[in-house]
């Protein structure tokens, strides 16, 4: 969607409903058609912007040894959240979620909530089997979460000004969230 496009590169104050519409290769009248405001176009292209950059294909390998698996997971979930798209979707929300509280929950229920939800998921099933000791599936889901980003976003630009490769970055940060977290849940070698 163009809007997103504008809105991601231009904040809200500072995009113009002409540059969607040309973007959009469509009149201005066009979009005023269908919106009532430039405050409906960003709510349904923040909402597509969600949908578009939080599509991240996880699946489940009950085969792969439960820390290996968690490991390679962090890694996906962590490359995910930091191509340039995501975070500056990511940015905008932030910057805007105090005048458009709606929107902060917008990008809740469609990029975080669906990750944290496999996350539980997962956790439950290795649970059952008995290679993980947790009592809460979510907050187990949510310390795994934030025990992976660790401190990324503060020292993510640091470290990539210092020559590292970022996927080296991002392994590094997967496997020490991912040891922090086997050794607070108990997670078994099998």
């Amino acid at each position: 969607m163009a809007a997103s496009r504008v809105f991601i590169e231009h904040g809200f104050d500072n995009a113009s409903m002409d540059e969607i519409a040309i973007r959009a290769n469509v009149s201005k009248r066009t979009i005023y058609n269908r919106y009532a405001s430039k405050q409906d176009v960003f709510d349904i292209a923040i909402l597509h912007a969600c949908k578009e950059f939080s599509r991240l294909s996880l699946k489940v390998c009950y085969k792969t040894p439960t820390e290996e698996f968690l490991e390679n997971l962090g890694y996906q979930i962590l490359e995910h959240r930091t191509r340039k798209d995501v975070l500056a979707l990511q940015r905008l929300v932030l910057f805007q979620s105090n005048n458009m509280p709606g929107i902060g929950q917008m990008y809740y229920n469609e990029s975080l909530a669906p990750i944290i939800l496999f996350i539980e998921d997962y956790l439950e099933q290795i649970s059952a089997l008995g290679h993980i000791l947790i009592s809460c599936k979510n907050a187990a889901a949510w310390d795994y979460f934030n025990l992976i980003r660790g401190p990324l976003e503060g020292n993510l630009l640091q470290e990539l000004q210092g020559g590292a490769d970022i996927g080296d970055v991002l392994r590094n940060y997967a496997a020490q969230g991912t040891k922090k977290f086997s050794k607070l849940y108990k997670v078994s070698t099998a």
